[in-house]
């Protein structure tokens, strides 16, 4: 089985805990699982040990990180063309910091390929993709190996899970639930065996399953995956978290859809107590989920409520 056939090609959205080579893990990080507590500096090409941070330059590590996580945080805030731009400086600084056959240029590409799904250019999305993919076969030169041999030696480093993850995003974006399905039981499957059952990314895989299924109304199954990965969030970040929220809305919605008003506006509730607390009551998703609130009590009429609701807001 080829490695796209496997890995094949991660709504509100997701959740950037990516660990990059080079980097140091941090205690907290080597405590959420073993994607994150890879050995620094792990240079991809050959699988052969990179020189250690200090003689890469912890200069360069850094600032490409930088590039790399404004360049997410663009794109989270729908400042697109922005995150384009600076997507391109952090492709162009790994590739020139660390050469083309590595885990920072297949992240850098990943992240391009997202911008580009935000923006509904799905082929130039997905051949991006694509060169992420062939960055990761040639760095693992996996070649050959079977698929629990692939899963072996992927799972060892970071990124890689989360690559697979965000396909998987833009293919339930697209209705290409087939797709996404293959993306996301690979996640699961090398997580369960040789990977962490519990970390982030298993989340962040439920989660899109969840929101798949809801999409599909399949609302038993969607219940399922969404409170399995709200309760992983809640062990890895406690409740005072946007990622937990998430979570927590996407219960609610599932309920919405459903006609089940009470226990979807118990946990809108839950969701906006902590928004509230966390982000303030006038960020963009403080709103969303009062104006799904207003039409879970417009929905049963109770319109005395909504406008409650739309007066404390204002």
């Amino acid at each position: 089985m080829r490695f796209s056939g496997i890995l094949v090609g991660l709504l509100f959205v997701l959740f950037g805990n990516t660990v990059y080579a080079g980097e140091v893990p941090s205690p907290v990080n080597q405590e959420k699982g073993p994607i994150e507590a890879v050995a620094c500096g792990v240079y991809l090409a050959g699988g052969n040990p990179a020189p250690a941070p200090e003689d890469i330059g912890q200069a360069k590590v850094d600032n490409w990180k930088k590039l790399y996580e404004t360049a997410d945080a663009l794109r989270k805030e729908g400042k697109l063309a922005c995150a384009l731009e600076t997507s391109t400086k952090a492709l162009e600084t790994a590739r020139q910091d660390f050469g083309d056959v590595h885990l920072n240029a297949a992240l850098a590409y990943a992240l391009q390929a997202r911008i580009y799904a935000g923006l509904r250019q799905y082929t130039k999305a997905e051949k991006l993709f694509g060169q992420a993919e062939t960055i990761l076969m040639k760095a693992f030169a996996i070649k050959g190996l079977d698929p629990m041999a692939l899963n072996r030696e992927s799972i060892k480093y970071p990124g890689v899970t989360n690559i697979s993850i965000h396909r998987a995003e833009m293919y339930i974006i697209r209705a290409m639930f087939r797709e996404a399905e293959l993306q996301l039981k690979w996640v699961m499957e090398a997580l369960e065996v040789h990977g962490n059952p519990y970390s982030v990314e298993m989340a962040e895989a439920l989660y899109l399953f969840a929101e798949m299924h809801r999409t599909q109304k399949t609302f038993e199954k969607a219940d399922q995956y969404y409170k399995r990965a709200m309760h992983i969030m809640e062990n890895a970040f406690g409740r005072a978290h946007i990622d937990y929220v998430k979570t927590l809305i996407g219960i609610a919605a599932n309920y919405h859809t459903q006609k089940e008003y009470k226990e979807s506006e118990m946990y809108y509730r839950k969701a906006l107590a902590i928004i509230d607390e966390i982000k303030g009551p006038a960020c963009k998703e403080a709103r969303l989920i009062r104006a799904n609130l207003e039409r879970v009590y417009e929905e049963q009429g109770l319109h005395y409520d909504a406008i409650r609701l739309k007066t404390a807001e204002e």
